[in-house]
């Protein structure tokens, strides 16, 4: 029998159930109405005519042979209804009983009839899922969270006809774990595999942040931003390679000689792009001879020496210690015995009297206080001066020269042995100590001698030099005849 109310079915699902039902019906009928005419009853639509004893059913083109079927409850016959029909499947069975989940009989629409009202049993307490995954019926009594109708995982119901969803502790389709949807070392609160960049922050893996790119709070590498960490983060930084560098700042910027940092990479130094007493505009040290005239700390600086420029950076200057190779032939600072303190070489004649390495200079001629070599007129340095000596043999007396660089010349009062001189007493007087031919006046010479100690009465013994009556004795003196 079926029990089950055929309203609870769709519709195609009930003719295709009831249509062999009529079709057995309307055979019987026919064959049964091979009967006498006159013991015939018409029934209301004109058509069908039932035989003695038969009566039409009330809302249904068919003969019944007793009382179910004519549309009153019979309750003294046991009908539970009467529906004007026979058909099963539509809450009133064929028998006039009606049809029930739980009645044991699986009517037109159930699928199962286990004769309770129960779940969980292999039959639901509706009578419409055997409860097995795959029916399409949702039977949570024995666990089901969903069920579209198939085994296939992936569609959003499981094999298992659970929902797939992250938090449930089983991987499913389109999950790479599950955690029970909390953040775990090695699965992401989404069941997707912990991952920097992947947008999903998880402490538990060290993740300080997780934006899946660089943002102005946060690190692609799922760190926060921060300046020296190494991490270039496009957002904040123009770089970061964890300090100073010959390419980047250690406060991230890129290095900029003139932004007054100072990296010690890639500069010197850095006081704001101009010079300073340390530092160049350009960020290098003051060097002289850089080429680079740093007018706070050199005069000027031009590479090297020039006509305007010392290769020490200080303006040309003859007497500064410092040898302008374009403009000097020395500098020491002031007369030495190489270098004139007019900054030429030490050169005699040039009549610079330098005072450390000549006497004199009056132009490399023999004056009258200057020799030409520049020492001082001096007898007996060999040097005949012209213009201040007669002569000048090495201070010794010599034929022709005296040591006093004079002429040989008796009565000078210089004695010149070498040149055969006696004696000189400085003039050319015969009547003294010394002659004029420079050797001693002596008795018998012919010239009387008059000065001290050898005073002469007469010059010469024998001559008729002496008063009358007197001759001259040997020792030249007067005596009587």
């Amino acid at each position: 029998m079926i029990d089950k109310p055929l309203k609870k079915m769709p519709a195609n699902l009930r003719i295709a159930l009831l249509a062999p039902v009529i079709v057995i019906v309307t055979i019987i009928v026919a064959q049964s109405c091979v009967f006498d005419s006159s013991d015939t009853v018409l029934c209301p639509d004109g058509e069908l005519l039932c035989p003695a004893g038969w009566q039409c059913a009330a809302h249904q083109s068919v003969c019944i042979p007793g009382k179910c079927g004519d549309g009153d409850t019979d309750f003294v016959l046991a009908e539970q209804c009467d529906d004007g029909n026979v058909i099963n499947g539509d809450g009133c069975s064929d028998i006039c009983t009606f049809e029930n989940c739980g009645d044991g009989t699986t009517q037109p629409g159930e699928v199962c009839d286990d004769g309770n009202e129960e779940s969980g049993d292999g039959c639901s307490r509706d009578c419409l899922s055997n409860e097995t995954c795959g029916n399409e019926y949702v039977d949570r009594a024995i666990g089901e969270q969903c069920d579209l109708g198939d085994r296939d995982s992936g569609d959003g119901c499981s094999a298992e006809c659970l929902l797939e969803h992250c938090g449930n502790q089983i991987v499913d389709p389109g999950e790479t774990c599950d955690k029970g949807g909390v953040d775990h070392l090695l699965c992401d609160g989404d069941c997707s595999v912990p991952e920097c960049g992947d947008r999903y922050l998880n402490t538990l893996v060290g993740e300080q942040c997780d934006e899946g790119r660089d943002t102005p709070t946060c690190d692609s590498d799922c760190t926060e931003v921060e300046c020296g960490d190494g991490h270039h983060n496009i957002k904040t930084e123009s770089c970061d390679e964890g300090g100073d560098t010959r390419r980047c700042d250690a406060d991230c910027t890129e290095v900029e000689c003139g932004d007054q940092y100072h990296n010690a990479e890639a500069e010197f130094c850095d006081e704001g792009g101009v010079d300073t007493q340390r530092c160049d505009f350009d960020c290098t040290e003051v060097k002289c001879g850089d080429g680079h005239h740093n007018a706070v700390a050199e005069f000027c600086d031009e590479g090297g020496d020039t006509d305007t420029c010392d290769g020490d950076c200080t303006e040309v200057e003859c007497g500064d210690g410092y040898r302008n190779r374009e403009t000097e032939s020395c500098d020491e600072g002031g007369d030495t015995l190489a270098c004139d303190a007019d900054c030429t070489e030490v050169e005699c004649g040039d009549r610079y009297r330098n005072l450390e390495a000549e006497s004199c200079d009056e132009g490399g001629v023999d004056t009258r206080t200057c020799d030409f070599d520049c020492t001082a007129v001096e007898c007996g340095d060999e040097h005949h001066n012209a213009e201040a000596e007669f002569c000048d043999e090495g201070g010794i007396d010599t034929r022709r020269c005296d040591s006093d660089c004079t002429r040989v010349e008796c009565g000078d009062s210089h004695r010149n042995e070498a040149a055969d001189e006696e004696c000189d007493d400085g003039n050319r007087n015969n009547n003294d100590n010394c002659l004029a031919t420079c050797v001693p006046n002596t008795c018998g010479d012919g010239y009387v001698d008059l000065a001290a100690p050898r005073i002469e009465d007469c010059g010469e013994p024998g001559l008729p030099n002496c008063p009358a009556g007197q001759r001259c004795n040997s020792s030249c003196q007067c005596e009587g005849i």
